[in-house]
């Protein structure tokens, strides 16, 4: 706040660091989790780097990879929140500053359950793409 000001993009650079290592984390994890037999069967059929990593890599790594984006999801929510606190005139985060200074314990909850439908919402909209690009995937339920 203090380099960038008071504007949007403090508040980007916030939601982006917050995001930012849940996603490289999972999506590290699940690099690694690539099968070994199958990587080395690429390798020896003369595959490219390219090709073992959008084949073999990518694929085994998308559901670690959609786990990290669903943790950053609801982060990114509470980050909005945590930037508008430091510095904002508008917003939830501005809202609910407000409401505490006025004691208005009822609007802060009213505020709270605002973060959490936003939270579930953003959730369920990367679960629901998941789905749609993770097909090969067996449920769990099944």
């Amino acid at each position: 706040m203090i380099w960038f000001g008071l504007g949007i993009l403090p508040k980007l650079i916030v939601i982006t660091l917050v995001c930012f290592f849940p996603v490289a984390v999972a999506t590290l994890g699940g690099l690694k989790q690539t099968d070994p037999v199958m990587l080395n069967y690429m390798r020896m059929t003369g595959a490219s780097r390219g090709q073992i990593f959008t084949k073999l890599e990518l694929p085994h790594a998308l559901p670690s990879i959609f786990s990290g984006l669903k943790i950053a999801a609801t982060y990114s929510v509470m980050g909005a929140i945590i930037a508008e606190w430091i510095g904002a005139s508008k917003g939830i985060g501005y809202y609910m500053m407000l409401q505490k200074a006025g004691y208005r314990t009822d609007r802060m909850f009213v505020a709270i359950m605002i973060i959490v439908g936003l939270s579930l919402l953003m959730f369920g909209l990367i679960a629901l793409l998941e789905k749609w690009l993770v097909r090969w995937k067996p449920s769990q339920g099944k």
